[in-house]
């Protein structure tokens, strides 16, 4: 998942693996690398990133 720095996407990798398998917080960076995650039995992967600032893109 990509997106903006504090907007809940490793929360709502949590919600749909129905689990707490990516740390969160509230506000604030907390995922520095990209990681995957994989539940057993569940035949999808997601990628956790950190925050992406179009600031940051030219």
């Amino acid at each position: 998942m990509a997106g903006r720095t504090g907007v809940g996407k490793s929360t709502l990798i949590n919600a749909v693996f129905q689990g707490n398998f990516a740390t969160t917080g509230q506000g604030r960076p907390v995922t520095q690398n990209t990681r995957e995650i994989k539940k057993e039995e569940v035949p999808l992967s997601i990628f956790d990133t950190r925050g992406l600032e179009m600031a940051e893109f030219h």
